[in-house]
């Protein structure tokens, strides 16, 4: 008969991945697949306004990381979202909470509540934000809601230099991308197409401030270009 060990087994950095997986409702597989076109829809639909209000509010609590605790249950048809969203200026409260029941088949929000001031009318920012949250898991193909780690919780990083957070760059290497509301398609990036037509090297501009100094002394290019005085002589 083998002894039992009395030591505490200790799971491989696989099997502690694994169960983080099966963690209940954090599952994103058979939630319906929200865009941003979809949110932004609905709160116009839904709001007495315009919603820009609602949207813009919305996507700053989505953006900025206000949106917490977010949870997913759901069945053949309907699935049911769960969420915590921190208040913009009384953060020392307790957050709001959010519910958003949602339909597959058509994908559609049968219905929505917060415990904000206006949240029967099931489109205030903070379900905005919810639902805008949502949307980007599904456009970057999550499977599992990231679950909140609280800092104290991480090793402390004080001693990590913090390192080159935003970089210069060329003006050719800037792109800009467009977005519009009722496509999710992947537009192609605008970029510069600046290009030198000249093949040849440039003559040195030594030679040009010197025949510039000759011909038209009073040129601007003399006095807005950093040139070696010799040359002006």
């Amino acid at each position: 008969m083998t002894p039992m060990s009395n030591s505490k087994t200790r799971l491989s950095p696989q099997t502690t991945t694994m169960a983080s997986k099966q963690i209940p409702g954090s599952d994103l597989t058979r939630v319906p697949r929200l865009t941003f076109a979809f949110v932004e829809n609905f709160v116009q639909a839904n709001s007495r306004s315009a919603g820009t209000s609602q949207l813009n509010k919305g996507f700053k609590y989505y953006s900025e990381g206000f949106i917490s605790s977010l949870k997913a249950s759901c069945d053949d048809n309907c699935c049911r979202l769960t969420a915590r969203c921190y208040r913009s200026q009384r953060k020392n409260e307790s957050p709001h909470d959010i519910q958003i029941m949602l339909h597959s088949e058509p994908v559609s929000v049968s219905c929505a509540s917060c415990s904000c001031a206006i949240g029967l009318s099931q489109c205030c920012g903070h379900i905005t934000g919810t639902l805008y949250l949502v949307a980007h898991y599904k456009l970057c193909g999550v499977r599992s809601i990231p679950q909140d780690v609280a800092k104290t919780s991480l090793p402390q990083t004080w001693h990590i230099p913090r390192g080159d957070k935003i970089r210069g760059m060329s003006v050719q290497e800037v792109e800009v991308v467009g977005y519009k509301r009722d496509s999710d398609e992947q537009h192609k990036p605008v970029k510069s197409t600046l290009y030198n037509p000249i093949r040849s090297p440039l003559p040195p501009f030594e030679l040009l401030f010197d025949k510039l100094t000759v011909s038209h002394p009073d040129s601007s290019l003399l006095t807005t270009v950093l040139v070696n005085p010799i040359h002006l002589l």
